[in-house]
């Protein structure tokens, strides 16, 4: 009975000195504008597109200038974003989903992956 009791002790501190998954840290929307002209953009919570749908929850929605960028917090793995293509206040392109890096250990039947927490979810305009 003491053996257990000292083997439940000891995984009680290896809990508690094992840090929160990397899946619990907020993740970084990191959007960046490499046209030569301003667009709007859009980055949502959710999975439902358009990305603006009422189904998801709008955490970015504005305007980026030319060669600038904006960043966002987000508590998701993954975001959808969209940006405009013609009038570059109304006229959206394709809504996508855009997901951050993964770090993965081990492999074959062996490998986790989990976000890695120190990359941001990229969201590139190219236009």
């Amino acid at each position: 009975m003491m053996r257990g009791l000292a083997g439940l002790a000891a995984l009680a501190v290896v809990c508690a000195l094992v840090p929160p998954a990397a899946a619990d840290a907020p993740a970084i929307v990191l959007v960046r504008n490499h046209a030569d002209h301003p667009v709007r953009v859009q980055v949502a919570l959710g999975n439902t597109t358009p990305c603006d749908s009422s189904d998801n929850v709008v955490v970015l929605d504005e305007p980026i200038p030319a060669g600038a960028g904006r960043s966002q917090p987000v508590a998701e793995d993954c975001v959808c974003a969209r940006h405009t293509v013609g009038n570059w206040t109304t006229e959206f392109g394709p809504s996508l989903r855009y997901c951050g890096a993964l770090r993965c250990i081990g492999s074959g039947r062996r490998r986790s992956c989990v976000r890695d927490p120190g990359q941001p979810i990229l969201v590139d305009v190219i236009d």
